[in-house]
């Protein structure tokens, strides 16, 4: 019920999110139907659904998840992971990566820095102890010689 000036509940629910919410990056669900998609195999994805190009997708160590990525509920377990790194996710070079893992055959969600400068990119890599960088333009690996641990 709203008062003479206007101030008083939302019956259309407009604050339902409260506060909690405010700074958090939301998962677009065109990002969700690509990570859908390609759940099987593997992606990049910034959670407004922007799929990089150019550059090179490098993880940022210690944000993988342990679990296998839940194919039953994909939006869920996607939702949890930006929530758990939403500091991470702030940074617009940051990309949801799904990660095809030689240990357990199957995707894991991790926060994918686009790096746009290959030495750069491999540095960071060897850095950050990954088994590869992605390079987006020609859609292939570049070792760089890491456990991926």
């Amino acid at each position: 019920m709203k008062d003479a000036k206007g101030h008083g509940s939302d019956p259309r629910g407009a604050h339902s999110e409260g506060v909690s919410s405010v700074g958090r990056p939301a998962v677009s669900p065109k990002a969700l139907q690509i990570i859908r998609e390609n759940a099987l195999t593997g992606f990049s994805v910034r959670p407004d659904g922007v799929v990089p190009t150019k550059g090179f997708q490098v993880a940022l160590q210690g944000h993988t998840d342990e679990q296998p990525l839940d194919l039953h509920n994909i939006e869920a377990h996607v939702a949890a992971h930006v929530l758990r790194n939403s500091n991470v996710y702030k940074d617009p070079s940051m990309h949801i990566g799904g990660w095809n893992s030689p240990y357990t055959g199957r995707v894991h969600l991790e926060p994918s820095q686009n790096v746009r400068d290959r030495a750069t990119a491999e540095r960071l890599g060897r850095e950050r102890n990954q088994v590869a960088v992605w390079d987006n333009e020609n859609m292939h690996d570049i070792l760089t010689g890491g456990t991926g641990k």
